[in-house]
């Protein structure tokens, strides 16, 4: 088949699914607004770092509070 061997030429071009250089953008919401939203562009690298130090800031802030209180 042809078609099988040009289309797995075709697949190496394009990125990979999981290629961390691949540029993904989202649209995000604005903070006070409804209506208005935003795009914003980064790489799944930097994607994955940022929810990596999303759940840090999360994860401190709750043993934080929990060291504080009596009892926990």
């Amino acid at each position: 088949c042809a078609s099988a061997a040009s289309a797995s030429h075709d697949t190496s071009a394009k990125p990979k699914k999981g290629d961390p250089d691949e540029v993904v953008c989202e649209k995000q919401e604005v903070l006070g607004s409804r209506l208005a939203s935003k795009r914003v562009c980064m790489t799944r690298a930097q994607w994955a770092e940022q929810r990596r130090a999303a759940r840090d800031m999360v994860d401190k802030s709750q043993l934080g509070s929990c060291a504080r209180q009596a009892g926990c």
